[in-house]
């Protein structure tokens, strides 16, 4: 699901025999063909700038490393079916590899074409969060922040309305990175030419502002229920 840039190789391998690097990783852009895809952008994929690479953990779609390195942490996690990157990524870096950010190794992500596919796949990663005891403490404060949300809701349905201001900083907290990338994804010609018509970039602009909060509920009620499966399931893996 994946299509790679034409110096792709080059660009990786350049930056990882110059430093002689163990592991190294590249970044991800999405491949944009329809709305879903670009708002979907927004909600999960991180501009280069937003990358903490002191925190960096690559997809298995677009990562190097030595075979010394594969070997040391006990080679790829195979019994895992989801989230077995990750689960690499952490094995490295508790075994004190450095795991290096190359932000010119370009690869660009297909990403799912309609939300039934969506639910799968943030259900699924989240499945491999539990089973690999990976982000509990991302899991925790999600499940925390959805109880907030049904509590005030409902406070507002049954005391009074003024409640539902409550949500206006947990919503700023939650969206302002999404919000931030609009211009980032509908402006970037290199992600595809899914808006052909700039006549029609202001309306998508809109649709976006609109479409982000519930897509990103969409989103952790796929990650909250796969967790919740994981959990559920663990020991069978």
């Amino acid at each position: 699901n994946n299509k790679i840039t034409k110096y792709y190789f080059f660009d990786f391998i350049k930056k990882t025999d110059e430093y002689d690097l163990d592991v190294t990783g590249g970044y991800n852009l999405p491949y944009i063909k329809k709305f879903l895809h670009a708002v979907l952008s927004m909600c999960i994929l991180p501009k280069k700038s937003e990358i903490d690479k002191r925190k960096f953990m690559p997809s298995s779609r677009n990562i190097s490393f030595k075979r010394k390195v594969w070997e040391a942490v006990g080679e790829y996690p195979e019994y895992m079916d989801y989230g077995e990157d990750m689960k690499f990524n952490f094995n490295l870096k508790n075994a004190g590899y450095k795991i290096e950010f190359n932000p010119d190794a370009h690869i660009y992500w297909n990403l799912r074409d309609n939300l039934n596919s969506v639910f799968k796949q943030f259900f699924r990663y989240s499945k491999g969060d539990a089973i690999g005891r990976m982000y509990s403490y991302r899991h925790i404060i999600r499940f925390f922040s959805f109880f907030v949300f049904l509590i005030i809701v409902s406070a507002s349905a049954v005391l009074s309305p003024w409640y539902l201001l409550l949500l206006v900083p947990l919503f700023i907290f939650y969206s302002y990175r999404p919000y931030s990338r609009i211009n980032y994804i509908l402006n970037n010609q290199q992600m595809g030419e899914f808006v052909k018509n700039k006549k029609n970039l202001n309306v998508y602009k809109v649709l976006s502002i609109f479409s982000i909060p519930l897509l990103l509920l969409y989103i952790d009620a796929a990650k909250l229920s796969g967790y919740f499966y994981g959990l559920a399931f663990w020991k069978k893996y």
